[in-house]
């Protein structure tokens, strides 16, 4: 049987669309669900070419085991903030009933330049497949031309002391850029000692990279200078060396102090399947919580908290100290946090106050998280308050929750007042409807405001703290 060249040709090209339909599946497989995301960074920088960008998909469900990495995605020379990119994952992995969180960093010639300081939870537990990174600077570590800085390393050395003694440091340098310190003011208590423990983050100055700069608790005594790897000299307050014949020297160590604390710490704590796990804000670390001492006091009010949510990370104040425990054989052993003493939880709040950065008061996306001493809670699917003020006319625009607002501002230095607010006059539920009430009434009472990284506080005209609010920032 003859069969002409156009039949021919219209055989040949059915079965080429039933054979691409029978192997669609494989080729293009729903193409892997995904994570999409932005990361950015606050510093006005422009990148290298050889900068890398990576971000990974975490399951960090297990508080004794490293995170399970279910996608990840490396951009070489990314260019200029934002930076958006996409995480394929399979979406047979994912479980309800675990955690998920996506992390990135910026490397430059394998130093670390930016990276996440927080977790960014994503999938589960009514968050989505979208997030906005912010990355911190670590200072990029020392350049091929600096004397390198061997880590981690502890330096101790006994100074002076303005209203004491004497008084004893220890500083232990990690490499991951976190720092532990012990502060001993010598015979202050009735002749004795008295030790203060803190933590934090440091980096060495890019402009003179033989300043270490300390990013934490201290008050004083947070600037040094790197004389040489064997040696560090505490520097005054704007970073000069100051002029005396006293000793200012840390000499380095030849063992390293961990420096397992007890100390003041503030982080967030989640607990499920007899596992607990506390993410620390000054640094970024995630620690396994030791189910003893006082983490049953923590554990009850964390399952008050969170019965509709469990396994939500919530904000914790504690008293607490590292101990190194073994995990599983063949491990090494890993730090674990002891509780010492539970203070409280903080509902609605994150880690912002303790961000590094300093968060601009106009520009920013301010939403509330504590009103009159009361943690702003919402729904699931509430709208949040909010507002933002634009330097442009000193105007004032945001919402209740429930209704627009907009009025104008007036700054000073520390002092803001807000004028001529008014609001759209839609029915509001009355949970709504009452936090409205309180945000509107917090807002015409504010007379000064102060803003600590990320978290803006608003006082009334007697210093009273009002609100406390975090930012979101504008793009």
């Amino acid at each position: 049987m003859r069969i002409s060249i156009r039949v021919f040709s219209r055989i040949l090209l059915a079965g080429l669309v039933s054979g691409a339909s029978l192997f669609l599946p494989y080729l293009c497989r729903a193409d892997d669900v995904a994570v999409k995301g932005t990361a950015s960074y606050r510093e006005r920088m422009a990148l290298p070419p050889a900068a890398v960008l990576e971000a990974t998909l975490e399951d960090i469900s297990r508080a004794d085991a490293r995170a399970e990495v279910l996608g990840s995605v490396r951009m070489e020379n990314p260019g200029s903030p934002p930076f958006h990119f996409e995480i394929a994952y399979d979406p047979a992995r994912i479980q309800a009933n675990h955690s998920y969180a996506v992390r990135a960093r910026i490397t430059v010639e394998g130093r670390l330049l930016f990276t996440t300081d927080q977790v960014y939870p994503v999938l589960t537990r009514a968050q989505g497949q979208e997030v906005e990174l912010l990355l911190r600077r670590t200072g990029g570590g020392p350049p091929a031309s600096r004397a390198p800085l061997q880590l981690p390393a502890t330096f101790a050395g006994n100074l002076p002391c303005a209203d004491c003694p004497g008084q004893r440091l220890v500083l232990t340098l990690f490499p991951d850029q976190s720092y532990r310190l012990r502060r001993t003011y010598l015979g202050v208590n009735k002749g004795a000692d008295e030790d203060f423990h803190e933590l934090g983050r440091w980096h060495q100055s890019e402009d003179d990279g033989d300043r270490v700069v300390l990013h934490g608790g201290s008050k004083g005594g947070n600037r040094y200078r790197l004389v040489s790897p064997e040696r560090l000299r505490l520097l005054d307050s704007e970073g000069h060396d100051i002029d005396s014949a006293l000793n200012y020297d840390l000499e380095r160590q030849a063992e390293i102090d961990l420096l397992p604390g007890p100390m003041q710490l503030r982080g967030l704590y989640a607990y499920m399947a007899d596992a607990a796990i506390f993410n620390e804000c000054r640094t970024g670390k995630r620690y396994p919580v030791s189910l003893e001492a006082a983490h049953i006091d923590m554990e009850q009010a964390y399952l008050g908290l969170a019965k509709d949510n469990p396994g939500a990370p919530l904000l914790a104040t504690l008293e607490g100290r590292f101990e190194q425990r073994l995990t599983e054989p063949g491990v090494g052993p890993r730090e674990h946090l002891i509780v010492e003493r539970f203070d409280r939880f903080w509902p609605g709040e994150t880690c912002a106050r303790e961000a590094l950065a300093q968060a601009s008061l106009t520009n920013t996306y301010w939403r509330p998280v504590e009103i009159d001493g009361e943690p702003v809670m919402l729904e699931s699917g509430q709208r949040e308050p909010h507002f933002v003020l634009a330097p442009e006319g000193s105007r004032v625009r945001g919402s209740t929750g429930c209704n627009r607002i907009m009025g104008g501002f007036e700054q000073d230095a520390d002092d803001l007042r807000f004028t001529g607010l008014a609001a759209t006059r839609m029915a509001c539920p009355p949970a709504i409807a009452q936090l409205e009430t309180r945000f509107l009434d917090a807002l015409n009472a504010i007379a000064s405001q102060r803003i600590i990284g990320e978290s803006l506080e608003l006082h009334d005209a007697s210093g009273q703290l009002r609100m406390r609010l975090e930012s979101r920032y504008l793009r």
